[in-house]
């Protein structure tokens, strides 16, 4: 057999052998969440800091993240759970403040804030946004 073609076979092996690993990986995490709910996450905000409907908005945006209940903590890091790119952390940022009728921050705003790194510097984000006037509590 070909070089190339052995190499090609080890990537592939390499990239199913990843995934298995992370599927694998992610089943333990959830097993280890089992029976952390809604509240036991919200628990972890102070309601004055962050409102019931951007905690449901981003609760259920990393809940189904892989199409399967998942028990989301405050602390989780995106990158490293949920495996989220900055683009896909960008849409999701996106989705989120439209649930909850926010405005996308300026390119100034956005800079000033910290980096998002785990869920709670989401909510932390979503909650400095301004709302849209649509609907606003």
């Amino acid at each position: 057999m070909p070089h190339w073609a052995i190499s090609i076979l080890a990537f592939v092996a390499l990239i199913a052998g990843m995934s298995i690993f992370l599927q694998i990986r992610t089943r333990q995490i959830a097993a280890s969440r089992a029976g952390e709910t809604f509240e036991m996450f919200s628990a972890s905000f102070c309601r004055e800091e962050v409102s019931l409907e951007v905690l449901w908005a981003v609760y259920e945006s990393f809940e189904s993240w892989n199409g399967k209940p998942f028990p989301v903590r405050a602390d989780d890091v995106i990158s490293d759970i949920y495996r989220m790119s900055d683009e896909d952390l960008d849409n999701t940022v996106l989705q989120v403040l439209a649930e909850c009728n926010r405005k996308c921050p300026s390119v100034d705003q956005i800079e000033s804030m910290s980096p998002i790194l785990t869920i709670r510097d989401l909510m932390h984000f979503v909650a400095k946004c301004d709302y849209t006037g649509e609907n606003a509590q």
